[in-house]
């Protein structure tokens, strides 16, 4: 006879609910029923609309104008719903000390929320002229982003507030916190790296190669252009390409993408213009020692538009390699700032961790279920 080898499962019970003292179970079903588990609900919709709508600042300023509007309806949506559903179920006062407290903290910062964020937001029609429609993007690019950490920042708080998850306030905190650490960790080593990159590239030789071509007009082949064609080449394939990986990167700032995509857009532009130029005077000077005059004063007149030509075109390189030292060179002060300032964005979200932990126990629990019916 076979040995019976089927497993019998054991349930094991959830350890009981604790409830500060003088909070029954049936004050707790009422607030949770009625109050609390609707407030959760209602952030995670929130949340939910914003994910549809998440995109990069740069995206929001670029993309088109449908898609801004697109946009701005979910925005406004979630605006509405923080006005009328969130703030209703903030109505009435809890049993529990610690969502009470919650609740009374989510009031004062909904008002100043509501002033601040939600009514520039809600001011807003579809019937925006097209010249305020730059005004619109910049707003969303920084009401977005706003929102979202208000919407988590309230999740958070309640969830550790919540009876059921005293045991795991440190898995519900940390949850506001993952997509920040990624893109701040992400963002700062692409920028310190493009940092390291910058201090490689010596404006000071750009410089110096400007006053070359002012002072001699040159527009022959020959080392000083050899290295100024390569430093522009290096500018084009090596540098832009950066930059631009840069832009689509999320948790960038708006003055600070402006800023970034004013240097992604000039230094190309100046590079083209560098190359334009000197190919056009070297044209003309081909056609012009080509010619043959037939009389002296002919053969005059050719060398003096020969002299005319290297004079206008010789400084025409100058200045734009000049510009485009100092192009650089400013970008290279921009990316050191802007390095320090990411660092210490990204050393304030870290210092959040520790001090959520501090509340956590060390038995794992899980999400509070919404009620049903």
């Amino acid at each position: 006879m076979r040995p019976n080898t089927a497993r019998h499962l054991r349930l094991v019970p959830e350890p009981p609910l604790v409830l500060p003292e003088g909070v029954t179970a049936a004050h707790w079903a009422l607030e949770r029923t009625h109050w609390q588990n609707p407030r959760l609900r209602s952030l995670l919709g929130c949340l939910k609309l914003l994910d549809g709508v998440s995109e990069s600042n740069y995206t929001i300023l670029y993309c088109s104008s449908l898609r801004v509007y697109e946009i701005l309806r979910e925005v406004q949506k979630v605006a509405r719903l923080l006005r009328t559903e969130f703030t209703r179920y903030l109505e009435s006062p809890s049993p529990i000390p610690e969502l009470e407290q919650e609740r009374q903290q989510a009031i004062q910062a909904t008002k100043v929320f509501e002033v601040t964020v939600l009514d520039p937001i809600e001011q807003i029609d579809d019937s925006v002229p097209e010249d305020r429609l730059p005004e619109v993007r910049k707003l969303l690019c920084d009401s977005l982003g706003r929102i979202h950490s208000f919407l988590r920042e309230c999740l958070g708080r309640f969830l550790a507030a919540d009876p059921r998850s005293r045991h795991n306030a440190d898995y519900f905190l940390s949850k506001r916190f993952p997509e920040d650490i990624e893109d701040s960790e992400w963002l700062s080593s692409s920028v310190e790296s493009l940092n390291a990159y910058l201090q490689g590239l010596d404006p000071r030789q750009l410089s110096a190669l400007a006053q070359t071509v002012r002072n001699e007009e040159l527009l022959d082949d020959g080392p000083t252009w050899d290295q100024l064609a390569q430093y522009v080449e290096e500018l084009s394939e090596t540098l832009i390409p950066r930059l631009k990986g840069l832009l689509i990167q999320r948790g960038i700032r708006v003055d600070e993408l402006e800023l970034l995509d004013n240097h992604t857009a000039e230094i190309p532009r100046i590079c083209a213009l560098v190359s334009e130029i000197r190919s056009a005077g070297q044209e003309l000077t081909r056609r012009i020692l080509e010619s043959t005059p037939a009389t002296p004063p002919e053969q005059q007149q050719s060398a003096r538009n020969l002299k005319s030509c290297q004079e206008v075109y010789g400084l025409q390189v100058g200045d734009l390699t000049a510009n485009l030292a100092s192009t650089v060179e400013d970008l290279r002060v921009f990316v050191g700032f802007w390095l320090e300032n990411i660092r210490r964005r990204r050393a304030l979200v870290l210092k959040k961790i520790p001090r959520a932990r501090a509340v956590a126990g060390s038995e794992p629990s899980s999400l509070p279920q919404p009620e049903q019916g």
